[in-house]
């Protein structure tokens, strides 16, 4: 389950933290704001790719160098077998909550150049497939 989501520098988003409700979280707001920014970012978590853009760079905000999309997620117990819910039951709540991120570039940061795509899992550098058993989402 995602419980919040941190956006710099993504699309039109210069810095934007939201937090989740339990149950069901609605993103409203007017034409052009960056509801579908939201959604691409956890797409983008989700998948490793972005529904909308077809270059890395066309989600960096403009005259940028960098964006980083940071998600909280938690394991759902309901899902879970009796035993990992008996095994989680047994962990703190820390440790049951699952920090993904990636750091999207031009292909150039500090003047170097660089992959446009940096996965990680929990602060550890991590290829894009590992994150695709992490969040699972549909658009």
């Amino acid at each position: 389950m995602l419980y919040s989501l941190n956006l710099q520098h993504f699309r039109s988003h210069e810095n934007l933290s939201v937090d989740f409700a339990e149950s069901c979280t609605l993103v409203v707001g007017p034409n052009a704001s960056g509801k579908t920014s939201i959604i691409e970012a956890i797409h983008l978590l989700a998948t490793g790719q972005s529904f909308r853009a077809g270059k890395v760079g066309e989600m960096v905000k403009f005259e940028d160098e960098w964006a980083r999309i940071t998600a909280v997620i938690r394991a759902d117990t309901d899902q879970l077998s009796q035993t990992a819910q008996n095994e989680a039951d047994e962990q703190t709540d820390q440790a049951e909550e699952t920090e993904l991120s990636v750091l999207l570039t031009r292909g150039i940061l500090q003047g170097k150049k660089t992959q446009h795509k940096h996965f990680s899992i929990n602060g550890v550098r991590r290829q894009a497939k590992k994150m695709l058993s992490q969040l699972q989402t549909t658009v």
